[in-house]
């Protein structure tokens, strides 16, 4: 019975790997998803950045034009 019982201890079980990598294989979806919504979002927010620049300058340039009318 010791015999037979070590030698049902030896390795991994076939359930135990597909475990495992269903594991490891949802923890890289989480992950690839995670920095796919981060980049996607990053870039959201450099074209409104950019955006409100273009619109500031522009702003700040119709200022000048105006104040140099006046003078």
């Amino acid at each position: 019975m010791t015999q037979q019982s070590l030698h049902l201890n030896q390795g991994f079980t076939l359930i135990e790997v597909l475990v495992s990598l269903a594991l490891l294989s949802g923890s890289y979806w989480v992950i690839v998803s995670s920095q796919q919504f981060v980049s996607s979002y990053t870039l959201k927010l450099e074209r409104e950045f950019v955006e409100l620049i273009e619109i500031h300058n522009q702003h700040e340039l119709e200022m000048a034009l105006l104040d140099w009318s006046e003078e």
